[in-house]
């Protein structure tokens, strides 16, 4: 079971700020519901493990298909807070928490929370891109 801690990580702070400042602009670029900047920050060969069991999405395109999908689930007001952030050439490592209003087909809002794990390296030109995302639903 995972315990929380990273371990054998060094704490570049530069690169550990990047990630955290990437986080923020994801998660508003899909508070947005800009979808070329939500996809902008996945590689091409990143891997998504979406909620509720929902079968893992593989590639930039259909990491873009699901995000449209996500769209249109009326999920809003998305919020990360990352608990921890490591750094290992060549890859960053992210644990964080969400929170996520949920709008009902009745019109009723419903707060969902989570954990989320992701895995990001460095592209060719050097910025950090996502790599593996993991997303878990607290239950209710």
């Amino acid at each position: 079971m995972f315990s929380g801690v990273i371990t054998n990580v060094s704490s570049s702070e530069p690169d550990c700020a990047d990630i955290r400042r990437l986080r923020d602009l994801w998660a508003e670029a899909f508070n947005e519901r800009d979808l070329d900047r939500v996809v902008s920050f996945y590689a091409e060969d990143a891997v998504e493990l979406p909620l509720n069991g929902t079968p893992a999405v593989h590639g930039i395109s259909a990491i873009r298909e699901s995000m449209k999908s996500s769209f249109s689930s009326r999920f809003t007001d998305l919020k990360v807070r990352q608990t921890q952030v490591g750094y290992t050439e060549p890859l960053a490592v992210e644990l964080a928490t969400y929170m996520v209003t949920r709008n009902v087909r009745n019109g009723e809002a419903k707060q969902e929370n989570g954990r989320l794990v992701a895995t990001w390296r460095r592209d060719a030109n050097g910025r950090f891109k996502i790599t593996i995302s993991v997303w878990s639903k607290e239950p209710a």
